[in-house]
Order: structure tokens, then sequence, then C-alpha cells
């Protein structure tokens, strides 16, 4: 099946690098069979036991502390203001082939950003154009995303596309990966510290949404989409308010492995039946 071709890019590579390892061995190599097995083996089985509420809110838990060092910021923008701009969405509508998606994005590239950024963008772009794969097919859980190897220098993108202009913005995204890969690779960082993979692509994918407010026959669709950014950012932070506040009820403010929360979960949810 297609869904299956960015893992079999992956497989292809690690027996190249398997083969090279053998021939001269290196920390280079052992890095780079390292990062595609993590690619290839991330995804772990499905549990089939009922989730208990400790697992439940331990989940949630990692999933917020993943951004822990920004939630200060994150807690005050809850707090501002919605824009109270309204709109048709569906008058909004823009269809778009995957060629005419990628065309938008080599464009924004080009002359939205620094001589440098459209350098390492043309870099994939001209030698790893099948690098980048457009499903036609929706499965289940995909949308977008990107695998850098860094022993060769290349980002892989698979995408589903909905053939909307957010599909732009999303590709911007997911190059975003692999120029910031490009330019300053650490395999303990972009391993350990979701928040450090993730904020330089959202910033092509913003800086792709201005650059198209202001100039050609998106500049509409543009505002909104960061609009429904500032909306969904609002919301997320209200999650984060939410969640300090009843981390805080809890006592599991200082609690940090997996055991210390459970414990303190089933306290505070013995101490609610009584």
């Amino acid at each position: 099946m297609q869904y299956d071709w960015f893992n079999t890019q992956v497989k292809q590579r690690l027996r190249e690098l398997y083969e090279l390892e053998r021939i001269n061995p290196s920390k280079e190599i052992a890095d780079a069979i390292e990062a595609c097995k993590s690619q290839l083996f991330s995804k772990e089985p499905k549990c089939k036991r009922k989730i208990t509420p400790q697992d439940a809110y331990y989940s949630e838990y990692l999933a917020f502390k993943k951004y822990e060092l920004i939630w200060p910021e994150l807690q005050s923008f809850a707090n501002k203001s919605s824009t109270g701009i309204t709109y048709d969405i569906h008058k909004l509508k823009i269809e778009l082939t995957p060629k005419e998606i990628s065309h938008l994005t080599y464009n924004f590239f080009k002359n939205g950003t620094s001589a440098k950024t459209f350098e390492d963008y043309m870099h994939f772009r001209t030698h790893q154009r099948h690098n980048v794969h457009f499903i036609n097919k929706s499965p289940k859980a995909l949308y977008a995303e990107s695998f850098y190897l860094p022993y060769y220098k290349e980002n892989y993108i698979q995408m589903i596309p909905r053939n909307e202009f957010g599909d732009v913005a999303t590709l911007a995204h997911e190059y975003g990966h692999g120029i910031h890969f490009l330019n300053n690779y650490h395999k303990r960082w972009f391993t350990q510290n979701n928040l450090f993979i993730e904020i330089i692509s959202t910033f092509y994918e913003y800086l792709l949404l201005v650059y198209y407010s202001q100039t050609g026959d998106y500049q509409e669709i543009s505002l909104y989409s960061l609009i429904d950014n500032w909306e969904e950012l609002k919301y997320a932070a209200g999650n984060v308010n939410t969640f300090l506040q009843y981390t805080d009820l809890m006592g599991l403010k200082d609690c940090y492995t997996k055991q210390e929360l459970q414990k303190a979960i089933s306290e505070f949810i013995q101490k609610q039946q009584y």
C-alpha cells in the first residue's frame, strides 16, 4: 500500500547503512542507523487492557510536560481577547492540486524568505524531489509527517493533501523541519525535546500565512487561517491553565515519575469518594 512508502524508503536506507557499517564503521553511521530504527519502530503496540484514570491523566501529563518551557506564556495568552472577526469558511474554500500546493510552497520560499533559507529549501526540492510523496487515499490517522536522515542530509515528507490552502502551510511546516535539521541537527535535542523540534517548522508555517495574507490571490484565506490559529492557541492555553490548576489541586506539582503520579491520583480519587 502507498501508506507504506515512507517506511519503505527508510528501510532501504537502513540496509545501505548496515552495509556501510560493515565495511567502515563510524559514529555517524551508527547514529544514522539508530535514527532509521527509531522511525521504523517508534509506534507502540496497541494496549487492549482497560485504561484507568491514572493512565489517562499520566498520558495528559506527559503531553503537557513537553511544553513546560512555555507554560507561563500560554497561561497569560489564555486571557487575551478573541479577534471578534467572523467569516464563512465555505465561501473561502479553495481547491488545490498537489502540483499547485508544491508551487505555492516554492513561491513562498523563493520570495518570502532569505536567500540562505531558499538555498536550503532548494537543497531538498532540487536534489530530493522524489522524497516528497502525496498520498491519494486517506488512512485513519495521518495528515503529514517528515523524517530527516542526517547521514545523507535527506528529508522525507509524506502527506495526504486535503486539496485546500492549509496544505500549503503544512508542506512549508514539513520543509521547515528539514531546513532546521540541515542547519542544526543534534540527536539528543531532537529525540527528547518536542518543543525544540516543532518551534522552527511552525515559524515557517506562520510566516507563509503572513506572506500570502499580504500578496496574491490568497490574502483573505491566509488572514482567516491566522485568526483560526489564534483562537486554537487560546483554547490550548485555556487547557494548560485548567490542567495546571487540577495538578495543584491533586498535589502533583512535584511528581515526575509514573509511579508518583499514579499514587497521587489514586489517593485523590479515594478522597473524592468519601
